[in-house]
């Protein structure tokens, strides 16, 4: 895929986040942005206490989601253009802690993280560069 074929993709998923086609929306970080912003705006809050609150369904239709809702969400986004993407997660001693999205454009992997506001390249597969403050939440590390 194309950024350009991305970004038209992205402009027919966004009116399903709260956004409008044609507004601002660069790459991958359209989507994260869009994402990211629903808490901001009232339409949706962390959390996992809403039904579906791992999924798009918790995060569109109950207002609600964790990490793995946000991932899972921005993937759907990223599926609607048909965007290759993956959904990653880090766990410690066998409990998962945190969700994100890695994308591939034009041969590029990307992590994408909504929750933390995070469109970057990929340093290593897998990485994230907010994982010191992930797992200092935790008291880890």
């Amino acid at each position: 895929m194309m950024l350009q074929e991305l970004i038209e993709g992205q402009n027919l998923a966004l009116p399903y986040a709260g956004a409008e086609a044609g507004e601002s929306v660069d790459g991958i970080a359209g989507t994260e942005t869009a994402v990211r912003a629903a808490p901001a705006e009232g339409n949706t809050v962390y959390t996992n206490a809403t039904p579906y609150f791992s999924n798009a369904c918790g995060f569109f239709y109950y207002g609600g989601a964790d990490s793995s809702g946000c991932a899972r969400t921005a993937g759907l986004m990223y599926e609607m253009p048909g965007v290759e993407w993956e959904h990653a997660a880090v766990s410690y001693n066998g409990m998962i802690l945190y969700h994100w999205s890695v994308v591939t454009i034009d041969g590029q992997r990307y992590t994408v993280d909504p929750c933390l506001g995070i469109p970057a390249p990929e340093q290593s597969r897998f990485s994230h560069p907010g994982l010191d403050y992930i797992f200092s939440l935790y008291g880890i590390g």
